[in-house]
């Protein structure tokens, strides 16, 4: 576990640490036994090598665990891990779990990701090189479609067809071009149009309810027609609107119009498009996402149903779409710990879909 001392000297947090860690502890702690050197190469081990956790009561800590930490990192991990606070809740009960996400073939490399994996390839590389101390080159981030996902592009503004992707998506300040006209832009600007995005997005991270919504929304309307619709910012908005709808005062599923259920249903498969590619198998939020797919798929067949406008066996045929995709929300989210948000869902979903597959029939004659 490296802790790149050299390269931290220049970095604001080793001024940080040394005010607020190696002074405190060799002076009002007293523990002059551990020299100025040794605590800060302790402090470069954590920011560089632990993970993030939460308590059951979801307060966030780090935790570092020496054989996840040996995991190469790819922008695409092949693993999934759960951090489990057990007993009642001590930190140091706290075990991690760590499954494959995918398929591996025998004496395949396990990766981990050390960066959020819906940011866009220039904020993830910057990220992973101002904290990580290295460049990544995984086939993602070497590609300028991000493997088709188009995360990082743009709607061109001259031309009806364009987008606009970086002529050399490794380095940071390379020409990005348009696909069918001659207009060109530099990665300095890219950077400067995610950040404002991003900071928009920041702002109404904490905002919930119906004022969230439409915050969100507003945000998702100013930027579909300079955005590519799989563009990262696009995909952050769809993943807390599918949140959010469903789980809101005045937006619970019963409440919902069919315009908005059929709203819901949209966003979860456009994001589940780009989570196919950027978080295959069985990931949390894929668990998440195909758990609030399945509820407006049921309702809206209902309503659908209840009008006349669905036969009996296109009824049939969705309600057991709905069910299908609730158990595979169920495979991926009992592997979450029951101190967790997504283990206690999980849970509700095993019995949801329990009783689902029980009474089909009786859900039927009942519609």
């Amino acid at each position: 576990m490296e802790s790149h001392d050299e390269e931290r000297k220049s970095k604001p947090t080793w001024e940080f640490n040394q005010h607020n860690v190696v002074e405190y502890i060799r002076g009002p702690c007293k523990q002059q036994q551990f020299s100025e050197e040794l605590i800060h190469k302790v402090c470069g081990i954590l920011e560089i090598n632990a993970f993030e956790a939460r308590t059951p009561s979801c307060y966030t800590f780090r935790c570092l665990y020496p054989k996840l930490a040996i995991l190469s990192h790819n922008c695409i991990s092949n693993i999934h891990h759960t951090v489990d606070c057990q007993g009642n809740g001590e930190l140091n009960d706290c075990m991690v779990t760590v499954r494959a996400a995918i398929d591996i073939p025998k004496g395949g490399e396990l990766f981990s990701s050390y960066t959020y994996s819906l940011w866009p390839t220039l904020v993830r590389r910057e990220y992973l090189k101002e904290n990580k101390y290295f460049d990544c080159s995984c086939e993602r981030c070497s590609d300028p479609t991000e493997l088709g996902t188009h995360m990082s592009s743009l709607k061109c503004q001259r031309c009806d067809n364009g987008v606009i992707i970086a002529s050399n998506a490794l380095d940071a300040i390379c020409e990005w071009k348009c696909t069918h006209c001659d207009y060109k832009t530099h990665g300095a600007a890219m950077r400067k149009v995610f950040a404002a995005i991003q900071n928009e997005i920041d702002q109404v991270e904490y905002i919930g309810g119906p004022e969230g919504i439409q915050q969100r929304e507003a945000i998702f309307r100013k930027y579909r027609s300079v955005l590519h619709p799989k563009n990262a910012y696009m995909t952050i908005i769809r993943s807390a609107l599918t949140q959010l709808y469903g789980k809101t005062e005045g937006y619970t599923l019963e409440d919902l119009p069919d315009v908005i259920l059929e709203r819901k249903i949209e966003l979860c498969n456009q994001l589940l498009e780009v989570l196919d590619v950027i978080e295959p198998g069985l990931t949390r939020i894929r668990g998440l996402t195909l758990y609030e797919l399945h509820g407006p798929i049921m309702i809206h067949a209902r309503h659908q149903y209840q009008y006349g406008s669905l036969s009996q066996e296109d009824f049939k045929a969705k309600l057991q779409q709905s069910i299908d995709l609730l158990g595979k929300a169920v495979e991926i989210l009992r592997n979450e710990s029951i101190t967790q948000p997504e283990g206690q869902l999980g849970q509700m979903a095993q019995a949801a879909y329990d009783q689902l597959r029980e009474n089909f029939d009786l859900l039927v004659e009942t519609a």
